[in-house]
């Protein structure tokens, strides 16, 4: 892939590649479920990959890809601030079994008042308000952990992506992957 700027940026491209080069079926790669990626471990080599797509903050030794920030303002405290236009985390996944039925589900924080949406493969989409329930001024309030997914049938062991993204401030904490009982 070309070199496209920050090492970060050059780190993804060279993760993506590796973890999308590889055919799922080889005895190295274990089909044990379920499948955890995170900013530390962003990639299953030949199963599953994560690719940041312009966070605020992406930084690996500390597990952590942030969308927008938060600021202190002295006459109204905490303040959000929503993410660059396009910012998701886009993440692939490869199916061991294209008979079985498979669970996806992004582990988040979220700022009250505001919706995670889940874009898939497919055309299909999901929104998940972060609710603002109990709170006065909820664009003031503390980021509030959500989970946002859905099940799918393989179909075939085609790559597959599911696109998470915000309006609002927000933090990524982990991306799972589960295989349903046949």
């Amino acid at each position: 892939m070309s070199n496209r700027g920050p090492a970060n940026v050059q780190r993804v491209d060279k993760n993506l590649e590796k973890a999308l080069t590889v055919q799922p079926g080889i005895h190295s790669i274990s089909p044990d479920y379920p499948i955890e990626l995170t900013p530390h471990s962003p990639y299953l080599v030949g199963r599953a990959a994560l690719v940041f797509v312009a966070p605020h903050v992406l930084n690996p030794a500390d597990d952590l890809a942030e969308y927008g920030w938060q600021d202190f303002d002295e006459n109204y405290g905490y303040s959000h601030n929503p993410p660059h236009e396009g910012a998701r985390v886009v993440a692939w996944f490869r199916p061991s079994d294209a008979t079985r039925k498979y669970n996806v589900d992004f582990s988040c924080e979220g700022q009250p008042g505001h919706s995670l949406v889940l874009a898939l493969n497919t055309g299909d989409t999901e929104t998940v308000q972060v609710s603002a329930s109990g709170y006065q001024y909820p664009e003031l309030a503390g980021l509030e952990k959500v989970s946002v997914g859905t099940t799918f049938g393989a179909k075939n062991h085609d790559w597959k992506w599911f696109s998470l993204s915000s309006d609002g401030h927000w933090k990524l904490l982990s991306f799972e992957v589960f295989q349903l009982p046949a």
